[in-house]
This record gives C-alpha cells, structure tokens and sequence, in this order.
C-alpha cells in the first residue's frame, strides 16, 4: 500500500538538503491546506534555578511554548518563556549549574552555542550570550555532570581522559572565570563517574567507583577541597550510583540500582551522613524504579523520580504520604520550591491523564497547570487517504494543530483537525491500511491504545475507537501491512509469533477477529519488508534470497531473490511462473490501476530506480518500461488517479554518504519517462506518500520546509501548480 513507512527508509540514518533541479524543472508548492502544527515531546535532562527567581532548562528540544528554542531556555518566575534569553546551542544538554552571578554552565554533548565552537562543555552570561574566552576542551566520550563549587571553581564529571591536554581520569576542577583553565593541584582519579554535588565547604560527592573490588566497592567519593579522595569515606554498594543530592542540613541522599548497602537492605535509596559516610538506619523508603534525579525540599520533603514513576518521601523515615505518581515515559531532572511544588523534566508526554511534553509541575502527587511545552519536531510516517476525503495519519508526534493526539490523528476534508477522532497510542504508529466498514488498522511500536492492550497492531472504527473484538498480538516488529480483497490482514517484518503462535516474517490475521491463519504460512527465510495486494495475490518483498544448494527455498516453498508473488489464500504458496528475482534491495512497491506491479530499488548490480514487472511467463523486467537514468535509488512510490507515478528517490550523482531526496512524477502516458518540470524538494526526511480521490498527492515526513514553503511534516500537492502560478504539464 502507498504511505507506509519501509524498513530502508528506518535504517537510513542520514542527513538530507536541498536537492537543485535540472534547469527545466519548477518547484511545485504545496496545497494552502493542510497547514498544522505537528509536534513531538521535547526531552528536559536538567533543570536548574538562577538567582533572579528564573529557571534555566537544558535537553534536547526545539520548541518551549511554541517559542523556539534550541535545547537551553530560560524561564521567568511566572513560568512564560524568557524572551531575550535565547542561545542556540547545538547538541544535548544533560547537566546544567548556574553560579552566584547568574552565570550559566551546560555540559553534555555541546558542539557549538551560536555558532561558536565548544567541545563538550560551555559558559552562558546572564545575558545570554555564549562566554567567548571560557573554552576548556575535553577528550573523551561523555561529561555527565557539572556543579559549581563556592570557591571560584567548576567541578565537571564523566567518562573522559583529559581535559585542555592534560591527563584527568573522569573528574576535574576548571576556573570558572577566564578562560576556564583547569586547577593542576586537583587531581582525583576515579572511574564511572555519573553525577556530582558540592556541599558548602566545597567538598565534592561523585557517584563514582572507588577501592578495589574485593574489599567491597565503594560507589561514592568523597573529594576534598585540595583535590584528594576521601580514601576512608563511603559505604560499599552492590550496584553504581547514578543521582545524588545534598539537604539543607548536609546529609547526602543517593540513588541507583543497589540494593545492599554496608549489608543493609536498601532499596534504590538511601541517605548518609556528608560528613562521616554513615548510612541513616532510620531513613529506609521504597521507591519503584532507579532514581534517575534526587532533590531535596527546604522543608526535608525527598523527591526521587526516573523511569515510570516520580516519588514525594517525608524527612523522618522515608514513606510516601501521597503514595508514586506513575507515568508513561521517564523523569531526568527535578526542582522543588518552597511551596511544595517540584517541577520535573524528562522524556515524557502524558502524566495523570493529561498531555504534558517534557515538563510538569506537580504539588502532593497532584498535576498543576503551568508548565509550558517542551517540544521537538513530529514526524508523519505513515498516510491513508479515505474515500469520504479525509486523511489519517501516523507517526512521532503529541499535538495536532495545538491538540493532544499521540501518534495518530485524522484530518477532515478541508485538512483541519477532526476534534472527535482521537485514539491515544503509547508509541510510534508507523503503517495504516483501510479497514472494511469505514475503519483502519494501525501498526506500529505501540503496546496500548488509550488504556487497551494491543501489541504492535490494532484496528479502529470510524470514529477511531479500538474494536474489541479484534485482536492480533505481534511479537516482534511490523515492517509492512497490505490488506487482501477477501479482507485478510497481511503483515510482514521482523516477526517471532503472532498470539504466541510463533511466526517468522509474515503473517496473515483474520480481517474480522485478528486470529493467525494457521494454514496461510509461506515460511520466509528473512525479513519482510514490504507488502501490496492485488486480486487474489499478495507481493512481498524483503531480504529473503536462497541461501545454497541444500537450501533453496527462501518463500512460499519456492526459490525467490528478494521478492515474490503469493497466493493471499490457502497455504500461501509462491506463483511458480512469476520469478523475476532481483540483487538489490527493494525500497517500495505499488501496483497501478491496471494491476501492474511497480518497484522502487536501491543500489545495486541489477537495475535501480522504477522497476515495471512484466506479467508474461517468467515476471520479466516490462522491456517496454526504460531503465531509469534520473534515480540512483527509489524509496516510495505512489499512483494517482490518473495513473501518474509519483517517485521518491535520491537522483543519480547524488553524493554517496550523503543521500539526497526529490520527489518526482511520471506522467501515466510517458512510459516511465520522469516528468522534467515536476519536482519536489524538502529540508529533511520524507517517510511517506499516498494520493487521494481528488488526484492530490499527500506527503509525510519530517521535513519543515518542502515546495519552498513551511510544513511541520505534512503537505498536500495538487501536482498542477508551479511556483510561478502557471499549470504544469
């Protein structure tokens, strides 16, 4: 089916530009609708406070309240995005610390801030600006932390080998004024280095590896002020430490897997005296997962959260009064106040049944309103067009037009948002195929739909509620879905079982119930990767190939080379007359509206771009059908109404290493000639492409500019009009 997602197109793993036309070919722009925001949760990773009341926020993001922002913003005290604050900084942000003077540190997988060259490590002004001088250089892989230490120093943790050429072993002292220069008298060596805090003398705590194994691991230093560590400090754990935290009266809170502690039982957490190393007997909480951040209230209150859950635990003994706040996704940073309230970031996009992305403010175990967005761009990678004109969509993504919609959303016939179809998945919906009785099915990464259990693949009604009666649990990972005359579901990719049946690569369920057809098995020797149906026969095409002469068979009892035609009934059997076989991989196949068989393929020895397969004895290449000089590799295809041939590909000369897309049309009367005054270019990814009943061409993607114009990952194309207002050909 068109607008599904291939397997070659989830291993590509590049960047796209702009691709220049030939000189004869005009950008077709798109369609004035639809035009609608389509958004992903942004990741926070750090959360810190500045002396002004603001708060400074780090991760991997775009957006902060529909204002864009490049994984560093700054909040003001009310919470609204601070305008004038606004460093763009190239790569994630995991660890923030902000000094006396407002003065903003950020550590992680920093390259750049405005354009300005950093390596690992930076130095923001209260203004904003990017420090020019401060410019200490890493080597290594990772600084995970970084706080300041009161006496005009910045202490910097991770898993790195030098700092500015000098030998440290994953923690170091740097001037935080200057250049930042690094402190040579401090030199403490430890390994596994993950999260840092400095208590008010300046003494460091890193959750960290120290002493030998047969004496018992310890799992924390100690470090003084002179730069040594701690050699009799700190209790010996059964697993690392990955949070820490400091009280107002000194007491060092610590969170990890461990789950003994000096031969007491201690679940994920614990807290210890800064001082002497000795762990409260008196403190014991429970928390349901490992603590990915510790913070610590003014008034004693313990906020521990990470994967799954967020805890509130009192000072006296560690229970927790208002019980783990569950959420589906994780929490990597926390910053309570004085109230109360605590606001957490992490990667998530709902939490107590509402949608939040990537930030909440909870007080008590209860969702506040407050929180600002925290975004990064949707991506679409599937589209189905419906026959009553509205389009369903699919992909990464949690608002639609400003609304809640995770990972699916239908559009109306104008391309506005239908505000009653609104089915919530827990994950990625990557293949949509039309469902009998106005319904569809969806297959994907997802477990759930809303609060039902559907593993990987479910089907919806018209008004997009989960069916109850059908139901086809996949183990494994959907790569291809086609849907068969006779209302059979067919799904390949990387399969194990289907209801606990075991299935290797392709299946076939029951259109009605979702059941396994026991006898339908054509038993592929590798990975399904795409799929069309057509009449009484289904296309596959994948890795599948003979392995050697004692193994031939490789599909549907037959020899096949990386595609064949089955029978959508019975046992599943290949075609024994229909073998063209090809060496290279195919990307896309589509069928045209007189039941041809088109095939999109990639680099290779054999022929590469559009593939027209013959339906003479044999399956051979249509000769009548011109190899195709323009594409070096096919990824999409798709048929219009009138026949036309819209192809994504990546242009013949395009740099290797760096693939570069264009969409292109073949006219239905040209004989698989591309049309030299139809192109379509993007600024980044398309995933998807499907036609609708008016002959317009739908687009998905990741894209944000395409035609020339700006789309949040989604375009429709009428294919007539140029950007010079006059009709192609």
């Amino acid at each position: 089916m068109n607008g599904m997602r291939g397997l070659a197109s989830i291993f590509v793993a590049c960047a796209l530009a702009s691709v220049a036309a030939p000189a004869k070919a005009q950008q077709v722009v798109p369609s004035a609708t639809p035009d609608v925001s389509i958004v992903a949760r942004g990741s926070v990773y750090a959360i810190a406070k500045d002396p002004s009341g603001g708060t400074i926020i780090g991760g991997l993001f775009t957006g902060v309240a529909g204002v864009p922002r490049s994984n560093l913003a700054r909040l003001a005290p009310d919470g609204s995005v601070d305008p004038a604050w606004a460093p763009s900084v190239h790569g994630a942000v995991r660890s923030i610390a902000v000094d006396a003077s407002g003065n903003v540190f950020v550590a992680g997988d920093v390259t750049s801030i405005d354009g300005v060259q950093r390596s690992r490590l930076a130095k923001i002004r209260p203004s904003g600006a990017v420090d020019p001088d401060w410019a200490p250089s890493v080597s290594g892989q990772k600084v995970r932390g970084v706080a300041v230490d009161g006496r005009g120093g910045l202490i910097v943790v991770g898993s790195f080998s030098a700092i500015d050429l000098f030998t440290r072993y994953n923690v170091a002292r740097l001037d935080a004024e200057g250049a930042g220069a690094l402190d040579l008298s401090w030199a403490p060596e430890v390994s596994g280095a993950s999260a840092v805090v400095v208590g008010s003398d300046g003494t460091a705590f890193v959750a960290a590896s120290v002493g030998e194994p047969a004496q018992g691991m310890r799992r924390i230093a100690r470090i003084t002020t002179q730069g040594t560590v701690d050699a009799d400090w700190g209790p010996s754990m059964n697993d690392p430490v990955q949070s820490l935290a400091l009280g107002a009266d000194g007491r060092l809170y610590a969170g990890g897997g461990f789950t003994s502690v000096d031969g007491l039982s201690r679940s994920r957490l614990l807290r210890m005296s800064a001082t002497g190393g000795e762990v409260d007997p008196e403190w014991v909480p429970s928390v349901p997962g490992t603590p990915n951040a510790i913070a610590v209230a003014g008034d004693g209150t313990v906020h521990a959260a990470g994967r799954g859950f967020l805890a509130t635990l009192d000072g006296s003994i560690g229970s927790s009064p208002s019980g783990s706040t569950a959420l589906p996704g994780e929490v990597f940073a926390l910053l309570p106040d004085d109230t109360g309230t605590v606001l957490a970031g992490g990667d998530f996009f709902t939490l107590a049944g509402h949608t939040r992305l990537g930030l909440a403010r909870l007080a008590g175990g209860m969702l506040l309103d407050g929180s600002p967005d925290v975004t990064s761009p949707g991506s679409v990678n599937a589209l189905l067009a419906a026959p009553d004109g509205s389009t369903y969509i699919g992909g990464f993504f949690h608002k639609v037009a400003g609304e809640p919609r995770h990972h699916a959303a239908r559009l109306d016939a104008g391309g506005r948002l239908d505000p009653q179809w609104r089915p919530s998945f827990n994950d990625t919906v990557n293949l949509l195929a039309h469902a009998p009785g106005g319904g569809i099915y969806a297959a994907g990464y997802f477990v759930r739909v809303g609060d039902v259990e559907r593993w990987r693949i479910a089907r919806l009604d018209g008004d997009g509620v989960v069916d109850a009666s059908w139901r086809a649990d996949i183990s494994g990972t959907p790569y291809a879905l086609a849907v068969g005359q006779e209302g059979g579901v067919f799904v390949g990719g990387q399969l194990y079982a289907v209801q606990g049946i075991p299935r290797r690569f392709l299946a076939k369920v029951s259109g009605a119930s979702g059941t396994l057809d026991l006898e339908w098995d054509p038993a592929p020797n590798d990975l399904v990767t795409h799929l069309a149906a057509h009449g009484e026969s289904v296309y596959a095409a994948g890795y599948f190939e003979p392995r050697d002469e004692e193994n031939p068979v490789s599909i549907g009892g037959q020899p096949r080379s990386r595609i064949a035609k089955l029978h959508a009934s019975g046992a599943g059997e290949a075609h024994v007359d229909w073998h063209p076989g090809f060496s290279t991989f195919i990307h896309a196949l589509a069928v045209d509206p007189t039941g041809r068989l088109h095939v999109g393929t990639g680099d290779g020895p054999s022929a590469s771009g559009v593939v027209r397969i013959s339906d003479a004895p044999g399956a051979p290449i249509d000769a009548a059908w011109p190899e195709q000089p323009f594409f070096r590799s096919v990824d999409a295809l798709a048929f219009d109404t009138s026949g036309a041939l819209h192809v994504l590909g990546v242009p013949t000369g395009s740099p290797v290493g760096l693939s570069q897309f264009v969409l292109a049309r073949m006219a239905a009367d040209s004989g698989g000639v591309v049309d030299a005054g139809w192109r379509i270019t993007s600024d980044d990814r398309i995933w998807a492409l499907d036609t609708d009943s008016a002959g317009g061409l739908w687009v998905g993607g990741q894209f944000s500019l395409i035609g020339g114009e700006h789309r949040d990952g989604l375009a429709r194309f009428s294919g007539k009009l140029f950007a010079d207002g006059f009709d192609g050909p």
